[in-house]
């Protein structure tokens, strides 16, 4: 804990290495040596378990006297491990990540037991729905064709029926026509035995006569 405060309180050197760390405004180290600090920060700040580990005065010493060599093997644990502590506290650190992995594991399957039924039920209607769509247009297409067909037989049927009339008319026509030479005919053989028989009664009478 000790070194990881010093490591967070020290970082800023290494972009600004003249700076009194005392003075830098943005960090929680006035807390930890005990002078002037904003009171917001001065009250989340908890330092007491860090500054109970060294003698009362000592802990601004420890970080601004920090050796060189302790501070690149501090980095260097930074590298080589997720965790950095005493023996027991990472064995602590790695049965919480444990746990934790494991909780969240437990609420992503009770999650899905959730979710999946859901997403099933979701996916169920959507087909039922598409369905319904698709079931709906091929009806709609399919009395549109019917409606088209009846349209055509209707008219097909008019054009039969107009067919049937307008020969029907001819037969008529031609009967009519045959009906009316024939008579004419009768007609043109009653006139011309009439005028022969008038032709006859005018010879008779001329013979009377003389």
């Amino acid at each position: 804990m000790l070194e990881a405060t010093r490591y967070v309180h020290r970082i800023v050197l290494k972009e600004n290495p003249t700076l009194q760390l005392k003075d830098y405004k943005w960090s929680s180290y006035p807390c930890y040596i005990k002078i002037a600090q904003d009171k917001i920060i001065f009250s989340i700040v908890e330092c007491d378990e860090a500054l109970g580990k060294l003698k009362t005065g000592l802990y601004q010493a420890y970080v601004e006297e920090a050796k060189r060599n302790e501070l690149e093997e501090f980095n260097r644990k930074l590298y080589r491990t997720p965790v950095v502590g005493t023996k027991e506290f990472m064995e602590k650190a790695k049965e919480l990540s444990r746990l934790k992995v494991q909780t969240v594991q437990e609420d992503r399957l009770s999650a899905e037991a959730v979710i999946i039924p859901a997403k099933r039920m979701v996916r169920r209607w959507a087909f039922v729905f598409t369905s319904l769509i698709i079931l709906f247009v091929g009806i709609n297409m399919f009395l549109l064709k019917s409606n088209e067909d009846l349209k055509k037989a209707i008219k097909e049927a008019d054009l039969k029926s107009d067919l049937r009339y307008e020969e029907k008319l001819l037969a008529e026509r031609e009967t009519l026509k045959k009906d009316l030479e024939e008579k004419h005919n009768a007609d043109l053989v009653s006139y011309r035995a009439m005028a022969k028989r008038l032709e006859q009664l005018q010879n008779e009478r001329k013979v009377d006569e003389l």
